[in-house]
């Protein structure tokens, strides 16, 4: 039996400023390293075994949108006044 088991196939993509939460409390995506604990979605306290960053410029992410982290369509939002 391994002691390593696979959480997820899917690499999530977080914008700076994301707060993720550690054991410790939530802590801003930019201070994590690979070791520090996690909690996933369960609440079990995992370590972080990879940590990449990528900077995206906006001609990038115009050629290439599905790459963008949140993607919000024209006409998503309708202003309401009360």
């Amino acid at each position: 039996m391994s002691r390593f088991r696979w959480v997820s196939t899917i690499a999530p993509r977080f914008c700076s400023g994301t707060q993720i939460l550690t054991p410790a409390g939530p802590r801003f995506i930019e201070e994590l390293a690979v070791g520090n604990l996690v909690r996933t979605a369960d609440g079990e306290a995992l370590p972080l075994l990879r940590v990449r960053a990528t900077r995206l410029s906006p001609r990038h992410l115009y050629i290439c949108p599905h790459r963008c982290s949140v993607r919000i369509w024209t006409g998503a939002f309708v202003a309401r006044y009360l």
